[in-house]
């Protein structure tokens, strides 16, 4: 694709395909999924770099044109989480805004778990954080809880799958995965890939598209993806020490309403009920539920992902302000994605943003009960970055009886220490 760059890196002993555009400090590493490659961010990447950020897909081991090690104990998390470290060491990036989708967001959770210092905020697309259970090894879990024909079981053996994709096709395989659209978990009996019937395309993706996906699978095979799955268990020994550990990054999550993991059984409820925000105590409150979507969102809905106003204008010291708000709605609700990312830029300049400035804060939810009598404050930030505070009080109560703003003055409150 024009304007995309496609290069090889070295990282922890395996070469790595990376496509990127963009330049400048502002990493944004982008995880692909299984069945996927870095082409699966074909539209988010353009739109990033034309907003100044440095786009970097990568393809994860076992995918693309990145090195595929053969046996499955190559593929747990330590070894993933490492090439994406080594990955931000060659672009000279001590962090990066991580977005992620399926597999690649399972990477970018133990990303944020293992390596925090490394992440600025982190998008998770379709796949929440799932929390170690200590009592059983995943694969029997779900064995127990799914049956033997769930996707994940029915990928243990190898050479199974792979033999069933290779008789059904290639090109067929993925066009089932990639536009399948029935909520709960995916089923698969034996010889499930053989006896499928035609599928059309689904409107978001192309014939082109499919065949730049099928001729990197054909290429590759499958072997490489699939050891991610082989790995759980393996994860689940390793990840030992991490059991009942906290995610301390901002986290935005986003997913489709008919998404497969969304409506697997257990997985609203934590999502929704405060399991998810206990373990990932910076999540952000406002989960977005995309109607009408389906597993692979950031192909699918692209425009709601993309559809931004850029404002700008500098600010007193000469820095470029830089607000992304997006325009695209999925029936009036927005899909934050981008201001999960500049909401951070303030850190990453420093508190000196703030040096020798006046701020208003009103106090205007609490007020309409009637349970304060506060109405707002002055927060004065000197050189030093000291602060202090000015309570502003109603002359009368007004405010808390319903009367308009402009009824009511206010007045400081009287210094600590004096008589009011």
């Amino acid at each position: 694709m024009d304007g995309i760059e496609h290069r090889t890196v070295l990282v922890n002993g395996i070469n790595m395909h990376v496509a990127e555009m963009g330049h400048g400090p502002r990493v944004v590493l982008l995880l692909h999924g299984f069945p996927e490659i870095w082409y699966t961010w074909r539209h988010q990447i353009r739109a990033l770099a034309s907003l100044g950020y440095r786009a970097v897909a990568p393809d994860l081991r076992g995918f693309g044109g990145s090195d595929s090690p053969p046996d499955p104990s190559a593929y747990t998390y330590h070894h993933v989480v490492a090439d994406l470290v080594a990955l931000l060491d060659s672009l000279g990036a001590d962090k990066a805004f991580v977005v992620a989708h399926d597999w690649g967001a399972m990477v970018g959770w133990f990303l944020c778990l293992f390596r925090p210092d490394r992440v600025r905020a982190f998008v998770s697309l379709t796949v929440p954080y799932r929390p170690r259970n200590p009592a059983v090894k995943p694969v029997a879990g779900m064995r127990a809880f799914l049956g033997e024909d769930y996707y994940m079981c029915r990928f243990q053996a190898a050479g199974d799958i792979e033999s069933e994709i290779e008789s059904a096709g290639v090109r067929n395989v993925l066009l089932k995965i990639l536009s399948e659209r029935r909520p709960g978990p995916p089923m698969l009996p034996k010889g499930g890939f053989l006896e499928m019937g035609a599928i059309d395309l689904p409107s978001w993706l192309s014939e082109e598209d499919l065949q730049y996906y099928a001729a990197s699978f054909e290429k590759t095979g499958f072997t490489g993806g699939l050891n991610y799955y082989r790995a759980i268990d393996l994860n689940w020994e390793l990840t030992a020490p991490w059991n009942g550990a906290k995610v301390t990054v901002p986290v935005k999550f986003i997913v489709g309403d008919l998404d497969m993991t969304y409506t697997t059984p257990g997985v609203k409820d934590y999502v929704h009920h405060g399991g998810f925000k206990k373990d990932v105590p910076l999540l952000d409150d406002e989960i977005v539920v995309m109607e009408d979507a389906g597993h692979f969102i950031n192909q699918e809905r692209p425009e709601e992902f993309l559809s931004m106003e850029k404002q700008g204008g500098a600010n007193e010291n000469g820095r470029q302000e830089e607000l992304f708000q997006p325009l695209g709605q999925n029936k009036n609700q927005k899909i934050m994605l981008f201001p999960v990312i500049d909401n951070m830029k303030v850190v990453e300049d420093g508190y000196e943003f703030f040096a020798k400035r006046r701020l208003v804060t009103l106090f205007s939810a609490p007020n309409y009960g009637g349970e304060f009598d506060n109405v707002g404050a002055f927060l004065s930030v000197d050189e030093s970055l000291m602060c202090s505070f000015e309570i502003l009080k109603p002359i009368d109560n007004a405010f808390s009886k319903g009367a308009s703003s402009s009824s009511g003055t206010l007045r400081k409150p009287p210094k600590i220490g004096h008589a009011p």
